[in-house]
């Protein structure tokens, strides 16, 4: 017997998840110095990039933290990862996570 897998429906309207946890990609000057904080919400950095969504696309955000990466806890990446798994379970096609770093901790 020769069963054949179904092949996704090119056509089938998707749904991607951006969530951002803050970091270096997010940081822009604090008002009157030198020192730099993560403000921009995941919206503001996906609005940065020309085109981003196809048709037939649609991409949601959400801001878990504002946070620079040395100030994640375990309990935020947990909660990251259950985020994660809400937005596959509710039939989200994909998600990113963007959390930019000029230090690895």
């Amino acid at each position: 017997m020769i069963t054949s897998m179904a092949q996704p429906d090119p056509y089938r309207h998707r749904r991607i998840a951006v969530l951002g946890l803050g970091g270096t990609i997010a940081m822009t000057p604090r008002d009157g110095g030198d020192a730099v904080v993560p403000a921009l919400s995941t919206e503001q950095l996906l609005a940065a990039v020309p085109n981003l969504a196809a048709p037939g696309v649609t991409v949601e955000t959400m801001d878990l933290r504002r946070l620079p990466s040395g100030s994640l806890t375990f309990d935020d990446l947990a909660e990251r990862r259950a985020v994660i798994a809400k937005q596959l379970a509710d039939g989200a096609d994909g998600v990113v996570v963007t959390q930019g770093t000029d230090t690895i901790e």
